[in-house]
């Protein structure tokens, strides 16, 4: 775990290792994030990229002209999971993944986004800095500003 540690840091390992000990398929290549291919894109909308490891999922949707015209930087996957969202003319939203799984003796839900103002950018980019070496270096450098302008205020500007 000493490894790990001064890979990700402390907070980053310890998410890991105290909520997906159980995990068999927990490797340190599942600390980086690494692209899905063949996504599927849907006729009319904007082309994306997904990235993902056991605790990051980002998305990023591109304009016809192929600049990053947004992202979801969803992350804490399996715990209290939680989305940054940003698109080019409007701004930031960070919002709560309620799962739909809440629900006892009923069926699943479709998983839904909900305000919650609270983002702790420094430790967001600070883990994402360092699970985003294996993708593009403009993707991972954009993400970083972008999570960097995060208003402190959360008043969800920034674009």
């Amino acid at each position: 775990m000493s490894y790990v540690k001064e890979t990700i840091g402390t907070r980053y390992a310890g998410f890991l290792f105290g909520c997906l000990a159980s995990c068999e398929s927990l490797t340190v290549r599942s600390m980086v994030l690494r692209e899905t291919k063949n996504i599927r894109q849907f006729p009319g909308e904007s082309i994306r990229r997904w990235f993902s490891d056991n605790f990051f999922d980002l998305i990023v949707w591109y304009s016809p002209r192929k600049t990053i015209k947004g992202f979801q930087l969803c992350y804490q996957k399996g715990l209290d999971e939680k989305a940054l969202t940003w698109f080019k003319g409007a701004g930031f939203s960070h919002s709560r993944i309620d799962n739909g799984e809440d629900r006892p003796g009923r069926h699943k839900m479709t998983p839904v986004l909900t305000p919650d103002g609270l983002f702790d950018r420094e430790y967001v980019v600070g883990l994402f800095r360092k699970v985003s070496t294996g993708i593009d270096s403009t993707i991972a450098s954009f993400v970083c500003e972008k999570i960097m302008e995060y208003p402190t205020d959360h008043s969800g500007g920034g674009d």
